[in-house]
Order: C-alpha cells, then sequence, then structure tokens
C-alpha cells in the first residue's frame, strides 16, 4: 500500500496517493503494527531490525555465505557501511557530507533545557568533532557519514568487509517515517492543511523540534526539509526532486550543491533507459525515446 502510495505521489496523483495511506494511518496499522521508534538511531543498527518504524527492509544475515565474500564473489551482504565507513575503521568513505547538509542540521537549535543542541537526527546521521557544536570545517574532514556504519560495534574495523554486523545490517527500504512525510506531501497537495500538519508535528516531535504551526503556502518547504533529514544517506533524494521539480530546477540544485556532472544533466536523466540485454531478449521491446 506504501509502494502504491509512493508511485501515485510520483504520477502527481494526489487524491489516489492520500487515499491509500489514509488506510496506514488507521487501525490496524496505526497505531499498532506501525509507528515511529522512539529511538531515531534504533532504525540502523542489527539489534532493533525489522521494529515498529519498519515497513519493508531488504534483509541480510551474518551466517556464512550470507554475507559479503562467500567464494562465488557474489555480493550477499549489505555494502553500504563499506563504502561510506570512516578509513580507519576499514571503510572507504566514498561519500562525503556537503555544507549544505550540515547548515540544514543545525538550522533549527531545539528549545532551551533540551538534552542536544541540535535536530537530534543529526547524531546518528553524521560524525563530527565531539569537542563542539558542528561547524563548517570542512576541510579537516570533520564530517562523514555515521548511518549504517557498524558504529555501534566496540571492533577498530566495524566497516571493514571482514566484519559481519555492518554487512548484515538491514537497509531499510520503507519507515513508516515516509508513510507519514508521504501523507503531509499528498495532503499538502490537496490542500489539507490539518491533515499535513498532523505527520509533520509527529516527525518534528521525534526529532526533538518545537511545535509549529504551517500554513498551506509553507508546507511543501517544511515537507522538504524534513525529507531532507528524515532520510539522509538513506537514498531517497533524488527521486525526491524529480518528483518536486522540473529538470531545469533540478540541474539548478544539483550545480548549487557542486554535484558532478550537474552541467550535463538534462530530460532524459531523469528516467532510466532499458537495458541492452532486455532490449535483445524481446525484439518487440522498444527503448524509450528519450534514450534512443
Amino acid at each position: 500500500v506504501a509502494m502504491l502510495a509512493k508511485v501515485y505521489l510520483t504520477q502527481h496523483k494526489y487524491p489516489e496517493a492520500k487515499a491509500q495511506l489514509d488506510l496506514l494511518l488507521k487501525a490496524p496499522y496505526y497505531p499498532g503494527r506501525y509507528n515511529l521508534m522512539e529511538n531515531f538511531a534504533e532504525n540502523f543498527t542489527t539489534a532493533k531490525e525489522n521494529n515498529e518504524e519498519s515497513v519493508f527492509e531488504l534483509q541480510y544475515s551474518s551466517d556464512g555465505d550470507l554475507t559479503w565474500g562467500n567464494e562465488s564473489g557474489i555480493n550477499l551482504g549489505s555494502s553500504i557501511p563499506q563504502f561510506i565507513g570512516p578509513v580507519n575503521s576499514g571503510g572507504w568513505a566514498k561519500i562525503m557530507p556537503t555544507s549544505f547538509i550540515v547548515g540544514q542540521f543545525i538550522s533549527e537549535e531545539r528549545p532551551a533545557g533540551a538534552d542536544t543542541k541540535f535536530d537530534k537526527r543529526l547524531y546518528p546521521s553524521l560524525f563530527f568533532n565531539p569537542g563542539g557544536a558542528p561547524t563548517f570545517s570542512m576541510g579537516d574532514g570533520k564530517f562523514l557519514l555515521k548511518k549504517y556504519t557498524a558504529y555501534y560495534v566496540n571492533d577498530e574495523a566495524a566497516d571493514n568487509m571482514g566484519n559481519k554486523e555492518g554487512k548484515a545490517n538491514n537497509v531499510r527500504v520503507m519507515r513508516f517515517a515516509e508513510v507519514l512525510l508521504m501523507y503531509a506531501e499528498a495532503c499538502a497537495k490537496t490542500n489539507d492543511v490539518t491533515g499535513a500538519s498532523y505527520a509533520l508535528k509527529l516527525i518534528r516531535e521525534r526529532a526533538g523540534l518545537a511545535d509549529k504551526t504551517f500554513t498551506q503556502d509553507q508546507l511543501m518547504d517544511q515537507i522538504e526539509h524534513q525529507c531532507l533529514l528524515e532520510f539522509f544517506g538513506e537514498g531517497h533524494r533524488f527521486d525526491d526532486l524529480k518528483r518536486w521539480y522540473t529538470t531545469n530546477e533540478i540541474k539548478t540544485i544539483l550545480k548549487a550543491n557542486d554535484k558532478q556532472g550537474a552541467d550535463n544533466f538534462q530530460e532524459r536523466n531523469r528516467y532510466y533507459p532499458i537495458p541492452t540485454g532486455e532490449l535483445n531478449n524481446n525484439s518487440a521491446m522498444q527503448q524509450i525515446d528519450l534514450w534512443k
């Protein structure tokens, strides 16, 4: 149901998306089967796999051949920790946070007296200098991706290919947080301020942010902001941009963030081409026009 709703959102069929998501925001699904985990970080550890926030996960195991490195050469473990993990723990640090994302995480301080200075999601999402608040000192490598690394394991090689804990961690494809934010989006696009505000309140409350009221004109900016922070490092951003913006607007956003190849972004890059192997297997199949 959640995946169908996401398809409808992608097609800008907002009433249809809202109708599907309405089903998941009432009994027996919520509250009941699904809810937000109180501790955001527990969505990304092996100890809390398939929890009440999990709608769908890719299942990995730490048992023998069901991990990275079996003799056939097939990778059946999650490779995310290896690619993004800190070099000192055996990772490759292939993807680095930008100053933009750091700025977004610290743009809203928490209320006075809170247990953290900034959004609670910052701390499980990014490694940064523990001696003080996050800064924009990107040159000295103070910011690294933390989400999906095995930082919670007392092992100096937690992100090395041979470490079972990291590669056995399930990949969360759909969380209940996404159901809520998709619902907020569908409501915003159908002028339901009350529904969108309800979903945003739950997301912001878990992040430890102050309760705020948003007008119809403010809703989509806030939804985009919350999607950016909630799903940082989970591979959602590009699909979200394609749903929200035109090709030229996406190109402008990519260029503003110094993304490699941004100058070459064009309409066809919003879609995947049909693989040559599939075309060769079926002579009746035609490549989409943008990739001919």
